[in-house]
């Protein structure tokens, strides 16, 4: 039986991808869950829980010493596939975590996918 106004529990998982400006988009792998935190005049942040092992290319562009702005990709499937784009700097960097403060804003766009919920 169905319960209105009651979503059924799901788990979906973000994939993440970064690039250099102007280069290929590259995975970040394991990304667990991510979030956003706005810190007022000092500007928004959003931080990732990833798998602590990266690929070497994927280090170096989230490494402080990268310097300059990256691009960031977020792709999240739930019937539809969400994509959000935006550009910013690497805050912080760790095995297990990463964040960005945002120098753009978010766009989004939905693509439909075949298996789109009606």
């Amino acid at each position: 039986m169905l319960v209105p106004n009651l979503l059924p529990e799901f788990e979906a998982k973000p994939r993440v991808f970064v690039r250099k400006m102007g280069g290929e988009y590259l995975e970040i792998a394991g990304v667990k869950s991510f979030e956003r935190n706005d810190h007022g005049s000092a500007g928004a942040e959003i931080s990732f829980v990833i798998a602590e092992k990266q690929d070497d290319a994927v280090k170096r562009i989230l490494q402080k010493e990268s310097d300059g702005f990256i691009d960031v990709k977020i792709e999240l499937s739930l019937g539809s596939l969400m994509v959000m784009k935006f550009s910013g700097q690497v805050e912080h960097y760790s095995g297990g975590a990463v964040s960005f403060a945002l120098s753009s804003d978010i766009t989004t766009d939905v693509v439909e996918t075949p298996d789109t919920l009606h």
